[in-house]
């Protein structure tokens, strides 16, 4: 084992292998009812495994899971009673979306045994790495104990342990609610077997990120044509880079081109996140941003006998606005100003000229579920203004139809397995739920080696 974890501490060294740290951060525990201060904590059994290799990556865990979770529980628990807990096959299972615990509670008393076998799932959409680490800091400071700390509150608030110790069925007291992580509800899920019952909850911090596929139709009086475009943004709440580029053509005139583009931005300002009057993220929230950025446009393109090549450069900066309309449907809208320069060849006589100042409004009406966000909105030619022409703009609308693949904020572009009944669980509704690790096939799953007989 020794020259496993030395042989891939290795490959890591010289980079063919990312490394992941997951710290054991100390998290706010909540009052759990009096009965447990009877409850001795009696052992932990399972795996103490801290280096794990998934997906191309390694995860550094600051303690194993199986440590965390006693010390949390000799927090939670008395120092004397009659009744003792026995906890046996503490497993884990990670990937680079989610980190879960799972293990059996064995409670005791005189001749009466007690056994709940529970799995829990801290979610993450935005992943544990991306384009930007410092983003996604917050989650994986409190991915690790996030998941242990909520596995405890679920075995200490079960109206069965509840029962069996003396005490009477109580609204959970969730811990994450003591912290100023954002996080979804716990949500029973759909168990790795049948014995087992299983919880999630989505762990969002401030992360966001985004694939964006859009196509436009231009429309205008001069040119018609179309573009495809993807955008890409990674980053976190009031801080969002953004770039894409884009393809297409237009014609009109007896002239034809293929234009090809890019764009560079950032997005300063406010990203507000909705909640559940507990406090739960639910959906994207109202956004006011102001986005610094340049576009490069460059068009191959020619007439009869005539043949041009030109480069477009802009800069400026826009204000967008997104206004949510209840869970499920919104609308965009802002207004770009700026102004650039432009270089082009024609027959070989080359020349260069201002584009003076450029504006153009746009705005688009959405629809959003846990899987993405469809629209459809209207934008207009932006290289057909100037100061002396300012009305012209709308002479030269485009329609934009986008798909937005986002996780951030309350959007998680996955489908999760709900499992109504399987835990008596209070839940407020939010747009996207969990999913749980232990039925990813891709996952890696850490479990307790079993007891062997002795001779």
């Amino acid at each position: 084992m020794k020259k496993i974890i030395v042989a891939m501490a290795l490959i890591t060294m010289i980079g063919c292998v990312k490394t992941v740290f997951l710290p054991d951060k100390e998290q706010p525990l909540s009052v759990v009812p009096g009965e447990w201060k009877n409850v001795v904590l009696k052992s932990v059994r399972g795996p103490d495994q801290t280096y794990i290799q998934s997906e191309g990556m390694v995860f550094q865990l600051g303690h194993s899971p199986t440590s965390v979770l006693k010390r949390v529980l000799q927090k939670r628990l008395g120092k004397k009673g009659e009744i003792l807990l026995y906890v046996d096959n503490v497993r884990y299972a990670i990937t680079r979306n989610s980190i879960g615990v799972g293990a059996d509670f064995i409670l005791k008393r005189e001749n009466e045994t007690k056994k709940l076998s529970l799995e829990h799932t801290a979610d993450i959409p935005v992943r544990m790495t991306g384009g930007y680490e410092f983003n996604r800091k917050e989650i994986l400071e409190n991915a690790l104990s996030r998941a242990v700390v909520d596995l405890t509150d679920i075995f200490l608030f079960n109206p069965e342990a509840l029962q069996f110790i003396g005490g009477k069925p109580t609204e959970l007291k969730d811990s994450a609610l003591l912290s100023d992580v954002d996080v979804g509800p716990v949500v029973a899920l759909k168990p790795s077997s049948e014995e087992r019952y299983a919880t999630g909850r989505i762990l969002w911090g401030t992360a966001e990120t985004q694939i964006n596929f859009m196509g436009t139709i231009l429309l205008g009086d001069i040119m018609k044509g179309g573009f495809f475009y993807l955008y890409n943004r990674d980053g976190m709440k009031g801080v969002i880079p953004r770039y894409g580029f884009g393809l297409g053509g237009m014609s009109g005139g007896g002239f034809s081109a293929f234009v090809f583009n890019f764009t560079g931005g950032v997005e300063l300002g406010y990203h507000g996140t909705m909640k559940t009057r507990s406090g739960y993220v639910n959906y994207p929230g109202f956004t006011a941003i102001v986005v610094p950025q340049f576009l490069w446009t460059g068009i191959i393109g020619g007439a009869a006998e005539m043949s041009m090549v030109m480069n477009m450069f802009m800069f400026g900066g826009s204000f967008e606005v997104d206004i949510p309309i209840m869970k499920y449907t919104g609308l965009t809208g802002g207004i770009f100003a700026g102004t650039g320069g432009a270089v082009f060849s024609v027959n070989g006589y080359s020349d260069a000229f201002d584009l003076g100042f450029i504006w153009y409004p746009m705005g688009d009406l959405y629809i959003q579920t846990s899987v993405g966000r469809f629209s459809v909105g209207m934008t207009f030619q932006q290289l057909v203004s100037s100061a002396e022409n300012i009305g012209s703009v709308f002479d030269n609308p485009m329609i934009t139809i986008k798909y937005e693949m986002r996780a951030g904020r309350g959007l998680a572009y996955t489908k999760s397995e709900i499992a109504a009944g399987k835990i008596k669980w209070t839940k407020e509704e939010v747009l996207s739920n969990p999913k749980n690790v232990f039925r990813n096939p891709r996952a890696i799953k850490i479990e307790t080696p079993p007891v062997l007989d002795e001779e």
